[in-house]
């Protein structure tokens, strides 16, 4: 019990050292960026695609003016770059219902924000997740969706598909559970992933839910 309360603490503290950020943006350059005891351009970008992103860093080395290769944070379902009020630089990934903000020069995370945590909302909205009443958060892609928030709940089917955004008209074979797994990174702890099949006149892929636990 006294482990568990002093993890707590120290979460706490990791989730109170994230600074304020006041924009958001996919695509950074400083050309005065810490390097050693010297300056370079560092080059900040979202990598990945709509669904599975991370940000990642590269520098120039200042003697030989190569390219040095980049440094990335792990894959979220969104990501962006953060620019705090103390004008660093702070990457910020995440999956709906657990945002991870990392620090300024990206050797760790500062900590996460969960849906019940103040700084939460402001972070959601920059990754384009969709909140719901009940703190249930949406991710739209354009292979599917993430939906984390339901832990303790009973959701149907069809409501896990409203949520998702799916008409009903369009699908064809309503949903079945393709798998259970552990997450990775972002996507810590299990998820449940659906598939969903559409009709042949709506001309779509599969869409599959990924449901977090």
């Amino acid at each position: 019990m006294e482990e568990a309360r002093r993890l707590l603490r120290i979460a706490r503290g990791l989730v109170g050292a994230i600074p304020r950020i006041t924009r958001f943006v996919d695509r950074l350059v400083i050309d005065d960026y810490p390097y050693g005891r010297e300056r370079t351009q560092a080059t900040f970008e979202v990598d990945g695609s709509p669904g599975k992103q991370r940000v990642c860093r590269q520098t120039i080395d200042p003697k030989s003016g190569r390219r040095n290769k980049p440094k990335c944070t792990t894959f979220g379902v969104a990501a962006k770059i953060g620019v705090g009020s103390d004008g660093r630089t702070y990457p910020v990934v995440g999956r709906p219902g657990q945002i991870q903000v990392w620090s300024w020069d990206m050797k760790h995370t500062l900590g996460s924000v969960f849906s019940k945590d103040s700084a939460y909302n402001d972070l959601a909205e920059a990754l384009g997740f969709r909140t719901v009443p009940g703190r249930v958060t949406v991710k739209e892609t354009p292979q599917g969706a993430a939906i984390d928030g339901l832990q303790g709940r009973r959701s149907s089917i069809r409501e896990l598909m409203n949520l998702a955004g799916l008409p009903n008209e369009v699908v064809d074979e309503q949903v079945k559970t393709v798998k259970r797994e552990r997450g990775k990174g972002t996507e810590a702890g299990f998820l449940i992933n659906f598939i969903v099949k559409f009709k042949p006149e709506a001309e779509r892929d599969d869409f599959v839910i990924k449901v977090y636990t």
